[in-house]
């Protein structure tokens, strides 16, 4: 079976989930399918040596003027023609001349735009979640007539594109049953798939090295710089960590991730028990280091990624309904994480869990063991590659 898998970050230094995912994905992939991957990157060298000679690499276009006038009178979103410049569309000819793939996977929205390439080979759109609820996020912080006039054109143009154009792919894969659900409802005819996010369990296990972090210390990590994270932090530092302090004024916070925004570095620099550390080569040593993995996300769509790798180093978690968005325990059994919804009961629920060995210590291998079952990339690359055979069949 021959795949050409067409990714918006490769080759990459794993900044970012979307980042992550395609570095842990392609090596399953590439045992199971003939692979050939197209890239937007520039480092060259980081391409993995297994791949060298079945990937290129193309580049976006220039945001210009003219080409954000371009995109302004189109009914298609504006990421559409950044990756659809004349030299990828060039070079994604010449791929399929000459490879003849059966299956063309787009990952993200922001790649789908080159779907009106292809002739012959059957169509995946992987968009993930619903980029609309993403949209919805973003005018939360908007401010200026302007912006939020921009950001209400690319609401309606992203919505154009998942109610119409998905109907392009053979099928449209997301990460949770409530993004399915969303897409179905724009348009029932668009076949959609639902294949959860998955962690490299080489790196993500509780039986690594932990990094040095005072006892009881709580962890939040994810790309610094997205609304979704922002929001979170706010609420974090300004709501729910308060109360934690007035109980236990020891308790440290480790804020970790790449481009952490300005506000979110002035937290550490006002208060010592803050610690913003930026992008961290060793991830993994800080989930199995921390007590607890403690994520009040309220905003965003699809499924976590951050969440689902705290899971499998066995960090305990407690966590809003939106933060396990995707993640769903077995019938019989309850699930390896701890809920609340208030800021309040947040910290309460934390409170309590660090006073608790015992339960840190039972709600740690649980988590682990879940997302062994579930979310490892060994297990959704073989949910991926069983859904190309079905639409081959």
């Amino acid at each position: 079976m021959k795949v050409l898998y067409i990714s918006p970050v490769f080759p990459n230094l794993n900044h970012s989930a979307a980042e992550t995912r395609c570095n842990q994905l392609f090596p399953y992939l590439n045992k199971k399918v003939d692979l050939k991957v197209i890239g937007y990157g520039s480092e060259k060298e980081l391409i993995p040596a297994d791949l060298a000679d079945r990937s290129f690499i193309v580049k976006k276009r220039d945001s210009k003027m003219g080409f954000f006038l371009s995109s302004l009178f189109s009914r298609y979103p504006r990421s559409f023609f950044k990756y659809y410049g004349y030299h990828v569309r060039k070079t994604i000819r010449k791929i399929l001349s000459d490879f003849q793939p059966d299956i063309v996977h787009f990952d993200t929205l922001k790649t789908v735009c080159l779907a009106r390439e292809i002739k012959d080979a059957r169509i995946v759109f992987h968009v993930h979640d619903s980029q609309t609820k993403q949209i919805r996020t973003r005018m939360l912080k908007k401010r200026g007539y302007l912006r939020m006039a921009d950001t209400y054109l690319q609401y309606f143009k992203v919505r154009y594109t998942e109610k119409s154009y998905y109907l392009r792919s053979d099928a449209c894969i997301v990460d949770s049953l409530s993004d399915a659900g969303y897409l179905r409802a724009l348009n029932k005819n668009i076949n959609v798939k639902v294949i959860p996010l998955g962690f490299d369990q080489n790196i993500y296990n509780p039986e690594g090295s932990k990094a040095k972090m005072p006892e009881g210390s709580l962890i939040f990590t994810g790309s610094m710089k997205s609304v979704q994270t922002a929001v979170a932090v706010e609420e974090l530092v300004e709501m729910i960590m308060p109360q934690i302090w007035d109980k236990r004024p020891e308790t440290t916070l480790f804020l970790i991730g790449a481009n952490p925004l300005k506000k979110i570095r002035e937290y550490g620099e006002i208060d010592k028990r803050i610690i913003v550390t930026g992008f961290v080569e060793n991830l993994s040593d800080y989930l199995r280091g921390a007590a607890v993995y403690l994520c009040p996300l309220r905003v965003g769509s699809g499924m976590k990624t951050r969440v689902i790798e705290a899971l499998a180093c066995g960090c305990p978690l407690v966590t809003t309904h939106e933060g396990v968005e995707g993640l769903k325990a077995d019938d019989e059994s309850l699930p390896p994480w701890i809920i609340g919804e208030a800021p309040s009961a947040l910290a309460e629920k934390t409170l309590i869990l660090l006073k608790d060995k015992e339960s840190q210590q039972e709600l740690s291998i649980k988590a682990a063991e879940f997302a062994l079952k579930q979310n490892s990339w060994k297990a959704v690359s073989e949910k991926i590659v069983k859904l190309y055979e079905e639409i081959l069949a």
